[in-house]
């Protein structure tokens, strides 16, 4: 298993962290360090984990390559990878990584190890409420934070986060990789956007209206009523707690599969 990262501080934004890491990968394979580990690599799957502490934004991708049969992965070919890691970081304008750090290789040799690693990745995406950072903290540990403290930075690191991560992956798969582990081309698996836009089997608790919608996603504060609202008491709840939050809104009654569903807009004077 390969992990790459890359100095970083505060000064560092997480798109330009994120970026800097996601792209060096994919120029590291097409580029005269990854020629070895090309010609006996079968695949790879590649995860995407970060923290925020003291020095900033930490981003680092994971990432379990698959050998072809009867190859292994040798020495050198962790030099090269290294050489081309810091050769990239070096043409984007950052210092070298450190040499042990900047690309890290474990070898898995068996099942066990591979079953460790997955079940790792699993955890980590299903429930992201139980991933705990290591000098620092993770994304749902700041949003945990935002609710328990309401401390403004760590609103704006939230938004951050939402910014930058919109339209990634956090779990990604070379292409054919699927088709030789198990039997899937990759069509058959949906993106996110395609789960999303299936039918749900829940009933509908209440609509927004585009500019609370909008409201919501630029306000922290707006976002957390309305979910704790529809958690604690559905629409009534969503109600009480906007008005709680001194935000006024009027409602309309809408039909939505064949029941009155309430609409929530910002009541603008």
């Amino acid at each position: 298993m390969l992990t790459l990262t890359m100095p970083h501080d505060v000064s560092m934004s997480l798109e330009e962290v994120w970026d800097t890491v996601a792209d060096g990968w994919r120029a590291v394979q097409q580029g005269r360090g990854g020629q070895m580990m090309r010609q006996s690599m079968a695949g790879f799957i590649r995860s995407a984990d970060l923290t925020y502490g003291e020095h900033g934004w930490h981003f680092h991708l994971h990432v379990l390559v698959f050998l072809e049969p009867g190859e292994s992965w040798t020495e050198g070919m962790t030099e090269r990878l290294r050489d081309a890691w810091d050769r990239w970081l070096i043409r984007r304008g950052y210092s070298a990584a450190h040499r042990m750090h900047g690309v890290d290789v474990r070898p898995v040799r068996d099942d066990a190890g591979i079953g460790e690693y997955v079940s790792k990745v699993a955890m980590e995406l299903a429930r992201p409420d139980r991933k705990e950072g290591r000098g620092g903290r993770t994304v749902w540990e700041i949003l945990g934070d935002i609710v328990e403290h309401r401390r403004p930075e760590d609103e704006a690191l939230w938004c951050e986060y939402v910014r930058a991560s919109h339209g990634r992956r956090a779990l990604t798969w070379s292409q054919g990789l699927r088709r030789r582990v198990l039997d899937l081309e990759d069509d058959d698996v949906p993106t996110d956007d395609e789960i999303a836009a299936q039918e749900q089997d829940a009933p509908y608790v209440a609509l927004l209206g585009p500019g609370l919608m909008r409201l919501s996603g630029e306000d922290v504060e707006v976002h957390i009523a309305i979910l704790e609202g529809a958690e604690a008491d559905g629409a009534v709840g969503i109600e009480a707690r906007l008005a709680e939050a001194g935000i006024p809104v009027r409602i309309t009654w809408v039909v939505r599969d064949g029941a009155e569903i309430p609409e929530f807009e910002v009541d603008d004077p």
